[in-house]
């Protein structure tokens, strides 16, 4: 429940991002470790994420426009966290949600930093 209630939080202050540029859809990313030992902790923040998302796409999404989510296994690997990364920034992701690890967000943040993405 509070997990949950972090993500509407956090798709919340999204809104202030995007703001009512054009009628796409708000794209959001996750990264998490899908498949690896923190598979479970991965699992779980990967499913908050959707409820979430489907919970604020029902009430109308943010100004009306509907919220794409795109999620990205990072295996827990740095690489791989890294590309994962890299795919969601070319997507044109507004945010993203992730990593369950400490490990996978020191690999990932200075990638998000340079691309101007809160995480």
């Amino acid at each position: 429940m509070l997990r949950r209630f972090s993500i509407l939080l956090f798709l919340s202050g999204v809104l202030l991002l995007v703001g009512c540029k054009d009628p796409e859809p708000v794209r959001i990313g996750f990264v998490g470790e899908l498949t690896s030992r923190s598979t479970g902790l991965g699992i779980s923040g990967r499913d908050g994420f959707l409820l979430a998302i489907e919970e604020a796409n029902r009430k109308g999404g943010i100004e009306g426009r509907k919220i794409d989510p795109l999620v990205r296994d990072t295996r827990m690997h740095n690489e791989t966290a890294l590309h994962a990364v890299r795919s969601l920034v070319d997507e044109h992701v507004s945010a993203i949600v992730g990593p369950m690890t400490s490990q996978t967000a020191v690999a990932i943040v200075p990638e998000l930093n340079l691309a101007g993405i809160p995480l």
